[in-house]
């Protein structure tokens, strides 16, 4: 597998990111760190509840380790209307941030495996593909991986 990361947290980035992984992946999930539960990210999350999966304390997830305090992992079915509140709530990345909004958007694919990760506070946004995933992103988007870069990727 290779880590790539994002080079640009802009508006089209996202809006293509968005539109590619909701044809490769089934789950997006997000956490709510303890110490903003009840903040308005929870009120947020209420308008796609019927699509939520599972939900559970964690104190680790793609591309973090609390060393101290847990977090609230909730994953969400990717379906038309949880797309559409990914695409109206944000329009980078770097705008899913608490208290307004959960953070570390996450999309999984069917095995359960991550594609996209994201450590939202600290800017970092990274895929993980193989060498079979890139080949074919490079075909179906032949401009896609021009986003991101292998230097500096997370793991």
């Amino acid at each position: 597998m290779t880590t790539l990361t994002l080079l640009s947290d802009n508006v089209d980035a996202y809006k293509r990111i968005l539109a590619l992984v909701g044809r490769l992946c089934e789950r997006v999930q997000f956490i709510v760190r303890t110490e903003h539960a009840g903040a308005k990210s929870d009120a947020e999350l209420r308008a796609i509840e019927p699509w939520r999966l599972t939900q559970r304390v964690v104190s680790s997830w793609p591309g973090t380790i609390l060393f101290d305090g847990t977090a609230t992992l909730s994953e969400y079915a990717l379906n038309p209307e949880v797309d559409a509140f990914l695409k109206t709530k944000a329009q980078r990345f770097s705008e899913w941030v608490a208290p307004g909004l959960p953070e570390d958007l996450c999309f999984l694919r069917q095995d359960g495996s991550w594609l996209l990760a994201s450590v939202t506070h600290e800017g970092d946004v990274f895929i993980e593909v193989s060498n079979d995933e890139r080949h074919e992103l490079a075909l179906m988007y032949p401009d896609f991986l021009a986003l991101f870069s292998a230097e500096g990727a997370g793991n």
